[in-house]
């Protein structure tokens, strides 16, 4: 995976940036403090006027027992979704940012991709919780 960003630590969370062909942006990853249940994220990652445009989910590597964050960042001012991992620099402490291509099928390595991203998370990725769509303001239970 290519690396392609680099977030240092801050007194909420992380704050970095994330740099491709098509522009460079800052992200700022905040720890959900409102996390219920084991498929919420463990992250929240927004943009630096607090608008939320990802999430990520603390991984660890089975073979090697590396902690590491799987982000999935579908921010309105890119023309694709961004997916990948963020892992830390042992030389700087750091969180280095490495790119990840999608699976195929649309919903991305992060939010429940068939395969894992590198086949040895410890948890499997596609149990995300049903939430109700809301219609003309009326709660109609659908699931998404």
């Amino acid at each position: 995976m290519p690396k392609i960003g680099e977030f240092t630590e801050t007194e909420y969370g992380y704050r970095g940036e994330i740099s491709t062909p098509e522009r460079v942006s800052t992200y700022e990853l905040h720890r959900n403090n409102q996390k219920e249940t084991d498929n919420h994220p463990d992250h929240i990652i927004k943009s630096p006027n607090g608008a939320e445009v990802g999430a990520a989910w603390d991984r660890k590597n089975q073979e090697t027992g590396t902690s590491y964050l799987s982000y999935d960042i579908d921010d309105p001012t890119r023309s694709q979704r961004l997916q990948g991992n963020l892992s830390q620099n042992e030389r700087t402490g750091n969180l280095d940012a490495y790119f990840s291509r999608d699976r195929g099928d649309n919903r991305g390595a992060a939010r429940g991709s068939s395969e894992p991203q590198n086949g040895k998370d410890e948890q499997a990725q596609d149990d995300f919780p049903e939430f109700p769509v809301s219609t003309n303001g009326k709660d109609q239970g659908q699931s998404l």
